[in-house]
């Protein structure tokens, strides 16, 4: 390969990881549009990822954490596994849904967010975010792993 041939390619990518930038967040919040307009009483979506500071002896790698996903309703009451303000009651009544019907919810998104590329989300929120996706916007902020 030519040394032009090289810059072109690195010309290139450089302009893909522009790109990314741009429409990356904004693509991310697409995927979860369609529970936004199902569930208008969903506040917010948020998701983390970072890679932890110890795990016994093992390669500290980056994850998007799929099973901390945490769903917030207009009225702040939160469904998640990992969740220290989990109020499962309150926010089945406010969503008007049966216990089943919000675990398959809960379910369902934190599949979508266990299908997310985690080089692409690393790249575009860095590699410990907390980011919290609302029905209009999308918000990223850094996040201290636990562990």
């Amino acid at each position: 390969m030519s040394l032009k041939k090289y810059k072109s390619l690195i010309e290139k990518q450089e302009e893909i990881k522009k790109q990314l930038k741009e429409i990356g967040p904004e693509a991310i919040k697409e995927i979860f549009k369609p529970y936004f307009k199902k569930h208008s009483k969903l506040k917010s979506i948020k998701l983390y990822g970072f890679a932890p500071y110890f795990n016994d002896g093992d390669p500290c790698v980056f994850h998007i954490r799929e099973y901390m996903t945490k769903i917030i309703s207009k009225n702040g009451n939160v469904i998640g596994e990992e969740s220290d303000t989990e109020d499962e009651e309150g926010f089945i009544k406010e969503l008007k849904l049966s216990e089943e019907e919000t675990n398959s919810l809960w379910s369902e998104i934190s599949s979508e967010v266990g299908k997310l590329d985690e080089d692409l989300c690393e790249y575009l929120f860095g590699d410990s975010f907390e980011v919290t996706i609302y029905k209009d916007r999308i918000e990223i902020d850094s996040y201290s792993a636990p562990y």
